[in-house]
């Protein structure tokens, strides 16, 4: 998880729009690992090719890519996104939803 940890943080260091958007960052790693890491020509793989990359665990696990960028943004400022303070207001508010909900 160390490795994931640097890698995450280095990309929403250096990319700041990828703060945001969880697909993008998954994205912009896979790329990273199949070029740096397994070598391979990123620009001629097929779908199919890079669903066999990651479906043998070659490829950072998104979830894991998700919780790791959320740790870190929750801990340091400087690495938050545009929305930060918009989707954790958002989730106070469905968090109070689902209590009345239950209550009801």
């Amino acid at each position: 998880m160390q490795e994931i940890s640097k890698m995450v943080e280095s990309f929403l260091v250096e990319a700041p729009h990828l703060r945001d958007c969880d697909r993008k960052l998954v994205a912009s790693i896979w790329k990273y690992e199949v070029v740096h890491f397994l070598q391979l020509d990123y620009d001629k793989m097929s779908a199919d090719d890079l669903m066999s990359v990651f479906s043998e665990g070659f490829l950072a696990n998104p979830t894991s890519v998700r919780r790791v960028r959320a740790k870190l943004q929750e801990e340091n400022v400087a690495l938050r996104g545009r929305l930060w303070n918009h989707r954790h207001k958002n989730a106070k508010d469905v968090a109070q939803q689902i209590i009345n909900w239950n209550e009801q």
